[in-house]
């Protein structure tokens, strides 16, 4: 019997609301056909993935399914005999991946709003506010994933079947309507701890001044976390992201320059 995400499995009262009109709107019915392609493929190691889908973890999933469809895509190659974290790719160029998002309170639906608004609602009214928000949230996010610990104590790149492997966190930001239009550049402030001010000489020739952290005054940043010279699991953890590596060093982050890529914000586990 072919699965489908959306033969409902909950009552239809604790169903989350952007399930109800994906599965109910003429409109997205390719979505839905797509969605079920995937799912067909996809292990579900926990056997709750229909009823978080349908019900609070709507937006997380849904993020997980998109993932695994890329990979999937790719032809890697996946280990999913254990549910954390989520997907670990095997071969020559192992890594570990877990899924998460940014998500609005708890019985808060960012998207329960007067339908005459329209697309208003993708347009907060104080913006600055609303970039520290999506700051927030997303360093809150990941904060969240580096300080979990599983039942026997470990963390996520601690245990035995990923000990060694690259650890990689897919993020996405669903707090608010409007999260998905925030720019990453402003996650990428917050990570490096600079940012470019666009400015234009007397000849409206564009120009870009690096301006860090230390020299601003009004910044949009709030802490990801104290971080620990050692976390809970015991080794030293490194954050990198698009070459710039963060170390916890004597309780405060050290931040060194390891080569210029583009990829994922990635926490790796080592010495």
């Amino acid at each position: 019997m072919t699965r489908s995400l959306f033969t409902p499995i909950v009552p239809e009262a604790k169903m989350n609301r952007r399930f109800r009109d994906i599965r109910d709107a003429t409109a997205f019915t390719p979505a839905r056909r797509l969605m079920d392609e995937i799912f067909a493929d996809f292990p579900d190691v926990d056997h709750t993935f229909v009823r978080e889908f349908q019900t609070g973890g709507f937006s997380p999933r849904v993020l997980e399914l998109a993932v695994f469809a890329y990979l999937k895509e790719q032809r890697y190659h996946l280990d999913r005999t254990s549910p954390t974290p989520d997907f670990v790719v095997t071969g020559d160029a192992p890594v570990a991946i877990e899924v998460t998002t940014s998500n609005p309170a708890e019985g808060a639906d960012p998207d329960d709003v007067d339908p005459s608004v329209g697309l208003r609602r993708l347009i907060p009214d104080a913006m600055l506010a609303a970039a520290r928000e999506f700051v927030f949230q997303a360093g809150k996010a990941l904060r969240r994933k580096l300080l979990k610990q599983e039942a026997a104590g470990r963390a996520y790149w601690e245990q035995p079947h990923v000990t060694g492997v690259p650890f990689v966190t897919a993020l996405e930001t669903f707090h608010t309507a409007n999260a998905l239009s925030r720019p990453v550049g402003l996650l990428a402030e917050y990570l490096y701890g600079r940012r470019d001010v666009v400015a234009f000489d007397g000849d409206g020739n564009l120009q870009l001044t690096a301006e860090t952290r230390a020299q601003r005054q009004d910044h949009p940043q709030r802490p990801l976390l104290p971080l620990r010279s050692r976390p809970p699991g015991g080794s030293p953890v490194h954050q990198q992201r698009h070459g710039l590596e963060v170390q916890p060093h004597r309780h405060r982050a050290r931040i060194r320059r390891t080569r210029h890529c583009h990829g994922p914000v990635w926490l790796h586990a080592g010495p």
